[in-house]
C-alpha cells in the first residue's frame, strides 16, 4: 500500500498503527476511557495553567478520573479565545501547529494541536471510512466545501502527492446548481469511487436532483459518508434512495476532529480512544436520557487539552442495555440534533427542535414547490421563512398559497397563535462562507457558543 508507506516511512506517522488498534477494539470502552482520561488529567494538572490549582494531579488514576472530570468547569469557545495561553501546556509535544474554525455556525476559535493528535485523528478517519465500506487503497470521491480541507487545493507538491496517493478526488460543494448534478453523476460513474464523502447538504441537494431529473447512477458506491451538518431523517431517506447505498453519519469538528460515526449496524458510536462525551441539561447537569448540550473531552491533544469543552451542539442519548450488534460496547448517541442555535424557543423558556420546522417546510407542505428554504426565528413574535420556488412557480400560484397557509397554521400551533410567520421569496439562498448550509436557526437566546 503506497499511502501506508507514505504515511509511515516518508511522513513518520503512527496513524496506521492507531487505525489497526481501534478497528480491533470491541469491548471495555469505559475502562479504556478511564485509563486515557487519567493520563490526560495528570498531564493537564501538572503542565496547563488553567488546571494546575484545580486538582492534585498526583492523586489521579483510572478509578477516580471520571469523578475528578465531573467537578471541573465547562469550558466555552469564549474561554478558550480570551485565555488561550491558560489552556496551553507548558510541555509542548512534537509538531505543534494551530488550527482555526471559521465560526460560520458559531464563534470562531483557534486551537493548537500536535503530531500525536493528528495521528489519532487520521487513524479515526480511516476507521470511519471503513465503516462506510472503504478498504485501504479504495477510491474516495469528496464533495466538500472548505478549501482548507480539500487535499490538492493548494499548489504544494506534498498536498498534490498526498491527494493522489490517497486516491481521493474532490468536487466543489459550495454552490451546486441543478445543471451541475448531471456532471457530478458522470464524475461518479467515471471515477468509480468506493465511497462518497460529502457535506450533508451537498449530498442531499445532489440526491434530490437525481430523483427529480430521473438520473440513474451506473456505478453503485458502498456508502455515502456525510458530515458538516445535521442529517435530518428526510435527508437520509432521499440520499439513500438516490445513491442506493447506506448513509453513514459522521460527527466531528475542526477543533476536535472526528468524534463519532454510524457503525455498520446503524448506531452512532463515540470513539473511546479519542473522545469522551457528556450530555448535560441547560443547568450543566449530566443526563443519561434525552436531548442536551454536548460537552466534549478530547483524549489525544496534550498540547492544548480540551477538557469538558462545550462544542455548541445538541445530541440525544438513550440508555443501552445491550451491546451493539456490531460487537462494540462503545458510548452511543441516539442522534446528533445540530447546533444549539438551531433550537427554537417559546416565551416560557421551552425549546423546540429544528427537526419539526425542517420536516414541515421541506416535506409535509412542500410537494415539490420549493427548491430551497431556510427558517429563521427572528424573535419570540416573528419567524421568517425564506423560499426559493421551483422553476415555473410564483408566489401567486394557488398550490403555493395553499402550502404557505398550512405552514403558517402548523407553526402557530407550536410557537403560539400570535406569532407572525413572514414569507420571503428569493432567487437563491447561498450557503455560509464555509460551504455549510443552515436550514433552520434561531436568533433568540442564541448566546455565545
Amino acid at each position: 500500500m503506497l499511502i501506508r508507506q507514505y504515511d509511515i516511512l516518508i511522513k513518520g506517522r503512527c496513524c496506521w498503527s492507531h487505525y489497526l488498534e481501534m478497528r480491533a477494539s470491541r469491548k471495555r470502552w469505559a475502562g479504556l476511557v478511564e485509563d486515557r482520561l487519567a493520563t490526560l488529567l495528570r498531564h493537564a494538572g501538572s503542565t496547563v495553567p488553567f488546571y494546575k490549582e484545580r486538582f492534585d494531579f498526583r492523586s489521579i488514576d483510572a478509578k477516580n478520573a471520571l469523578k475528578v472530570l465531573s467537578n471541573l468547569p465547562i469550558v466555552s469557545k469564549k474561554d478558550l479565545n480570551t485565555g488561550d495561553k491558560l489552556f496551553l501546556s507548558e510541555s509542548l509535544r512534537k509538531g505543534v501547529y494551530s488550527n482555526s474554525t471559521g465560526g460560520s455556525t458559531g464563534q470562531p476559535l483557534r486551537v493548537f494541536q500536535d503530531f500525536e493528535y493528528f495521528d489519532w485523528a487520521m487513524g479515526t478517519k480511516y476507521l470511519f471510512y471503513e465503516w462506510a465500506g472503504w478498504q485501504p487503497g479504495d477510491r474516495i470521491l469528496k464533495i466538500w466545501g472548505s478549501p482548507k480541507d480539500v487535499l490538492g487545493e493548494t499548489t504544494t507538491l506534498r498536498a498534490r502527492l498526498s491527494s493522489r496517493l490517497r486516491k481521493m478526488k474532490v468536487l466543489d460543494a459550495f454552490l451546486i446548481s441543478p445543471e451541475d448534478v448531471e456532471r457530478y453523476v458522470e464524475e461518479i460513474d467515471t471515477y468509480r469511487p468506493t465511497i462518497l464523502e460529502c457535506y450533508v447538504d451537498a449530498a442531499y441537494t445532489i440526491a434530490k436532483q437525481i430523483l427529480q431529473q430521473g438520473l440513474v447512477l451506473k456505478h453503485r458506491v458502498k456508502g455515502v459518508l456525510v458530515s458538516a451538518g445535521t442529517l435530518y431523517p428526510d435527508f437520509e431517506e432521499t440520499i439513500h434512495k438516490a445513491f442506493r447505498a447506506p448513509v453513514i453519519n459522521r460527527y466531528g469538528s475542526r477543533e476536535a476532529g472526528d468524534i463519532a460515526c454510524t457503525c455498520p449496524e446503524g448506531q452512532i458510536h463515540v470513539n473511546p480512544f479519542t473522545h469522551y462525551v457528556e450530555i448535560v441539561d441547560e443547568n450543566g447537569k449530566k443526563i443519561e436520557k434525552g436531548t442536551g448540550r454536548v460537552i466534549l473531552t478530547l483524549l489525544t491533544n496534550f498540547t492544548m487539552p480540551l477538557i469538558r469543552y462545550e462544542i455548541g451542539d445538541l445530541a440525544t442519548i438513550c440508555p443501552k442495555t445491550e451491546i451493539c450488534s456490531c460487537g462494540r460496547d462503545w458510548q452511543t448517541l441516539e442522534r446528533v440534533d445540530g447546533r444549539l442555535g438551531s433550537c427554537f424557543y417559546r416565551k416560557d423558556g421551552s425549546t423546540i427542535s429544528s427537526l419539526f420546522f425542517v420536516h414541515f417546510v421541506g416535506v409535509v407542505h412542500n410537494e415539490g414547490l420549493f427548491d430551497r428554504y431556510q427558517i429563521v426565528q427572528e424573535s419570540y413574535e416573528e419567524v421568517r421563512v425564506r423560499l426559493v420556488l421551483s422553476s415555473g412557480l410564483n408566489p401567486r400560484n394557488e398550490s403555493v398559497i395553499i402550502s404557505l397557509g398550512k405552514i403558517e397554521r402548523d407553526f402557530r400551533k407550536v410557537l403560539g397563535e400570535n406569532v407572525k410567520i413572514r414569507f420571503s421569496f428569493e432567487n437563491q439562498i447561498p450557503p455560509l462562507s464555509s460551504g455549510k448550509y443552515q436550514y433552520a436557526y434561531s436568533l433568540v437566546n442564541k448566546g455565545e457558543h
